[in-house]
């Protein structure tokens, strides 16, 4: 909680200060990647959440966000060889991946909270 120090006289109340932090990513999940049909890597849930991300290749996967990818529908291209822990999905939000025609990868994908200190 915060306080004011010499507060207008208008003030009479304490200000309480919460910081919102990611807590500790759960077990990885494998997800084998071809060209039909999509893989609903991370299902939609509520709050906040970070996912770790790798492409384990041998292809390119295409990502969409809150939808079913598709070779003609998606948001991003994720090269093989690909790692990254800096995904952020808002409360609701879903992530969904195809390769391209005769393409495979395989993604692995953990998750953590968001959660208030």
């Amino acid at each position: 909680m915060a306080n004011w120090i010499n507060p207008p006289s208008s003030i009479t109340t304490s200000v309480n200060v919460t910081h919102r932090v990611r807590s500790a990513y759960g077990p990885t999940t494998s997800h084998p990647v071809s060209d039909d049909p999509a893989t609903n890597a991370i299902v939609a849930a509520s709050g906040n959440r970070f996912v770790s991300f790798i492409n384990e290749g041998p292809d390119e996967v295409l990502v969409k966000l809150n939808g079913t990818a598709s070779i003609t529908d998606y948001n991003l291209i994720i090269p093989a060889g690909y790692n990254d822990s800096k995904f952020e999905l808002a409360d609701g939000e879903n992530l969904s991946l195809i390769c391209a025609a005769g393409k495979t990868a395989t993604v692995r994908t953990a998750i953590a909270q968001e959660t208030e200190i």
